[in-house]
């Protein structure tokens, strides 16, 4: 895990890929190193202006991520290709909106769960079995379970909504109870 560090204004342009300098370490050895304030060519993308506001994010032996916008959980929080596709269900199913309430509107969140779960699975059924009962097999097998249940439990909402044509705040009302439920059903995990 890493955090996510906010830059008000940058103090100099920044480069996606940046210029390669050679300089000396304090060992007095010749290293090569990136300046990401200078463009490597007149191809390289200008990411960042200086004066504009950005975030920032490393990763443990990983090189620095910026981005202008607010990155998603999923960018920052995890390298894991599983933990960033719950993550961004998750914020999926928070960003749903009362309108977007009808029979389909889990669907596609109740598929990407199944291909969550069938990628664990087969990585699963992959590792030998030694492997299967080692840590990182039942890290595997937690999420299995996990994602059966999540994908059970968002199966289970009542998405039918009591339509009295006379109260339409009745109706707003019962909307609202359905996105609540949805929203406040997350990954057990």
């Amino acid at each position: 895990m890493t955090t996510l560090h906010y830059v008000k204004k940058a103090r100099k342009n920044i480069y996606q890929n940046g210029k390669q300098i050679k300089r000396k370490n304090k060992k007095g050895v010749m290293v090569t190193a990136y300046d990401t304030s200078m463009p490597e060519n007149k191809k390289d993308e200008l990411i960042v202006k200086k004066g504009e506001s950005y975030y920032w994010w490393q990763f443990a032996f990983g090189s620095k991520n910026i981005s202008t916008t607010h990155p998603r959980r999923s960018q920052y929080l995890t390298r894991s290709e599983h933990l960033g596709g719950i993550y961004d269900l998750e914020d999926q199913l928070a960003k749903m909106t009362i309108d977007e309430i009808d029979d389909s509107c889990l669907d596609d969140v109740i598929q990407e769960i199944e291909n969550i779960r069938d990628t664990c699975q087969e990585r699963l059924d992959n590792m030998p079995e030694q492997l299967q009962e080692a840590p990182s097999g039942q890290t595997l097998q937690e999420y299995i379970d996990n994602l059966e249940q999540w994908q059970s439990d968002l199966e289970g909402i009542n998405l039918t909504v009591d339509i009295d044509e006379d109260d339409e705040e009745s109706e707003e009302n019962s909307r609202q109870e359905v996105l609540d439920e949805i929203q406040n059903c997350s990954y057990p995990g």
